[in-house]
């Protein structure tokens, strides 16, 4: 047994080769791995049997490995016959154009795989907000929106309030219009005390104070060549209402050969709610009618025995477009220099 078990083993140790090595391991590992017992690992008895295996399985492990050669040299002759690597050959083409060309297949396919990177992302990104963060913005701009329309609603009534002051501020105030530069001389509310009953006889024997007198200074070179507008106090809002009155009355003021008007001063918010009442003043005096511009901005008209008020300048347009030239009558004192002066202004008040 110990004869077989040696001549087995110098049949293995003979020298067959660098591939043999892996071959013997093989066989080595497929006997010892069914050859096991309780006393070691053992070889079979008939060793010339095994053998004779073992030589027979090595021949064909070398036929095997020289098949695989001959196809892997065949291989290669193909390859290196092949017509596409002699059309290559025998072309015109560089190795630097050929590694040109390769560098820019590369850069166009990775600008392609970026522009898709960026797609995922972009896709990726814009999931995620409108999953988790659009509904939290959604709340937020419906608060915010809340509380935006009770601050507005807040402003609109600080504004009014404070509108309404400036207005209250400015009641004893008149603006006089078309009196010429400097003939008011450095004492300006004296020139106004010395003639202004001569301007409206109905102020004869009546005291009038003035508080104090100045001429409007836009901060603009005034280049319009009228002069700028004075602007004075009365002490009394009587007063104030008496000179109005009075300058509506005897319409045309003259001093010397200018015609003087004399109208209310009013907040700038005011005033520009009363000049957009102007263009449809202007329809209802060629009309004929006779319309009156309250305080703040309101027209007051009478018409076919009816008082008429309009708040708005659409309201009064749509009145004006729904009358005649024909069906209205001709009233006395309706027209005339008076009414067309002050309806251009667009300050005409009744107090």
């Amino acid at each position: 047994k110990e004869q077989n078990k040696q001549k087995c083993l110098d049949f293995l140790n003979q020298d067959f080769g660098p591939n043999f090595e892996c071959f013997k391991l093989l066989c080595v590992y497929h006997v010892t791995s069914r050859r096991r017992c309780t006393q070691g690992f053992e070889l079979c008895s008939q060793t010339h049997y095994f053998s004779s295996i073992l030589t027979n399985c090595w021949t064909c492990f070398t036929q095997c490995l020289a098949n695989i050669s001959y196809q892997m040299e065949a291989r290669k002759r193909e390859v290196e016959h092949s017509p596409i690597k002699k059309k290559f050959k025998d072309s015109s083409i560089s190795k630097e154009e050929l590694d040109a060309a390769i560098a820019n297949g590369i850069r166009l396919a990775l600008k392609e795989q970026q522009a898709t990177l960026d797609s995922a992302v972009a896709a990726a990104v814009r999931e995620a907000m409108d999953s988790v963060l659009t509904p939290g913005f959604r709340d937020i701009h419906v608060k915010d929106r809340r509380a935006v329309t009770e601050l507005r609603r807040h402003i609109d009534k600080l504004t009014d309030k404070m509108t309404d002051l400036e207005d209250r501020s400015r009641r004893n105030n008149i603006r006089l219009v078309g009196l010429p530069e400097a003939a008011e001389g450095s004492d300006a509310s004296g020139f106004l005390r010395a003639n202004i009953s001569n301007w409206i006889p109905a102020l004869k024997g009546r005291d009038i104070e003035i508080d104090r007198a100045h001429r409007v200074y836009s901060g603009k070179e005034n280049d319009t060549g009228r002069p700028r507008t004075l602007i004075f106090r009365v002490l009394r809002w009587q007063d104030r209402v008496a000179i109005l009155s009075g300058a509506r009355k005897v319409y045309p003021v003259k001093h010397a050969q200018n015609t003087l008007l004399f109208f209310p001063d009013f907040s700038p918010v005011t005033t520009a709610k009363r000049k957009s009442f102007s263009p449809v003043m202007k329809k209802m005096v060629a009309m004929g009618l006779q319309p009156f511009l309250l305080f703040p901005a309101t027209i007051k008209l009478q018409h076919s025995g009816k008082v008429m008020m309009f708040d708005s300048p659409q309201k009064a347009e749509d009145f004006v477009q729904s009358l005649s030239r024909s069906s209205v009558g001709e009233e006395p004192g309706a027209t005339g220099p008076r009414a067309a002066a002050y309806a251009r202004v667009g300050d005409m008040d009744e107090s």
